[in-house]
């Protein structure tokens, strides 16, 4: 019997820890991660824009898609705050893959310190979009 692919959807605000818990997906049982951050500013820096409704979830879905081709377990992260958020997972689900939801949270104290001590690329967030 083949299994089913399976996606991780890492769900959670900004600053939360998502991508923590991706890195140790990975490092503890081989999950392969696709950044939608890097993706998403990769595309800003080719000019391309978000669909006005769906934002960038075609974007998302295709990477997502095309990594559960060669691996059988991917995560992705989404801050949930957008139904182009919650229509990936039925989207994967639709294409036959298994979609974990998981949802990530700290504390809004612990999010904003995060998100102030930020070194690595990602999409830019406002203190009033985390609260």
């Amino acid at each position: 019997m083949r299994r089913l692919p399976t996606v991780v959807v890492l769900y959670g605000p900004k600053g939360a820890g998502k991508s923590w818990v991706a890195a140790e997906l990975s490092r503890r049982a081989g999950v392969r991660h696709v950044d939608a951050d890097l993706l998403v500013l990769d595309l800003l820096d080719q000019e391309v824009r978000p669909d006005p409704w769906l934002g960038w979830l075609d974007q998302v879905e295709t990477a997502v898609r095309r990594t559960v081709g060669e691996y059988r377990c991917v995560s992705v992260e989404a801050t949930g705050a957008w139904d182009s958020d919650w229509i990936l997972a039925d989207r994967l689900t639709a294409a036959g893959c298994r979609v974990l939801s998981v949802w990530v949270t700290a504390p809004l104290e612990v999010t904003l310190e995060r998100l102030a001590g930020r070194r690595s690329r990602k999409v830019p967030v406002s203190r009033q979009e985390v609260r």
